[in-house]
């Protein structure tokens, strides 16, 4: 089953708990002098005044994160396929003007409507992205800025290759020549193919895992059904990883992500 699976997608954000485990991994673990959804936001750089569209937001953690830093006059929509993602974001306190379902390669804004778009981690969820990215360019004003975000294809490496080992497949493990992949190499092309010029940033932030049973679960939030079926690999990975902390105290990977940027 892939990233664009229709039925993955359904699954896997059905409501916010599968991405609460992840984004719970890299809150607990990562060393980092600045917080993911801070250091998203800053590359997108709101201004005063201006509309953003977060198309794919989920429940909205960077903004519900970042509120206190957001312009009072910037009004803010959100676009997701998934209504309890949207809802969730509300009852979080994402301070959100504006919240509809929708897909991505039909999105419900006119031509020039924002300034400013930001579309994180959920563009390889999307079967057509050429499609998608030429809704973005249009509901873009000119010289408006995209903010795409994905992970590089060395994203937590360690931990995938030893899941791997222990038979554990999934979405998780889409390597660099699959349909699914959508690293920062292959969104910049797709990317440019769309807006023309690009820049990408790139973010490599270690993650000392100090406990298996967060590890474990993480990658149980990607696999189909829960990882019901997979449970005594599960339990495989959840004894390598402890054996890497008995020796090291620790085991270690990295989150290796970043942003391509473009203007319409």
């Amino acid at each position: 089953m892939g990233l664009a699976d229709a039925e993955h997608v359904r699954e896997q954000y059905r409501d916010a708990s599968r991405l609460d485990v992840r984004v719970g991994l890299y809150e607990r673990f990562a060393r980092a002098d600045e917080p993911w959804y801070r250091w998203l936001l800053r590359q997108l750089g709101p201004a005063s005044g201006e509309r953003i569209l977060d198309v794919g937001a989920g429940s909205g953690g960077v903004w519900r994160e970042n509120r206190m830093l957001l312009p009072a006059d910037v009004s803010l929509a959100t676009l997701d396929s998934s209504p309890a993602m949207l809802r969730d974001g509300r009852s979080r306190g994402a301070p959100v003007a504006f919240a509809a379902g929708g897909d991505a390669r039909a999105l419900p804004f006119r031509d020039r409507a924002f300034d400013a778009l930001l579309a994180a981690h959920m563009l390889y969820h999307v079967p057509d992205r050429a499609r998608a990215l030429a809704e973005m360019r249009r509901v873009l004003r000119p010289i408006g800025r995209l903010c795409v975000a994905t992970n590089d294809r060395t994203h937590l490496i360690e931990l995938r290759e030893l899941a791997g080992r222990c038979g554990l497949g999934g979405a998780l493990f889409a390597g660099p020549t699959s349909a699914d992949a959508f690293d920062l190499d292959a969104a910049a092309d797709e990317v440019a193919g769309v807006f023309g010029p690009v820049r990408v940033v790139r973010r490599r932030v270690p993650l000392e895992i100090t406990e298996a049973a967060p590890a474990v679960e993480y990658v149980r939030s990607v696999l189909p059904g829960g990882g019901r079926a997979d449970e005594e690999s599960l339990a495989e990975l959840g004894r390598e990883v402890e054996r890497h902390i008995d020796r090291s105290g620790v085991f270690e990977t990295a989150a290796c992500a970043g942003v391509v940027k473009a203007s319409a």
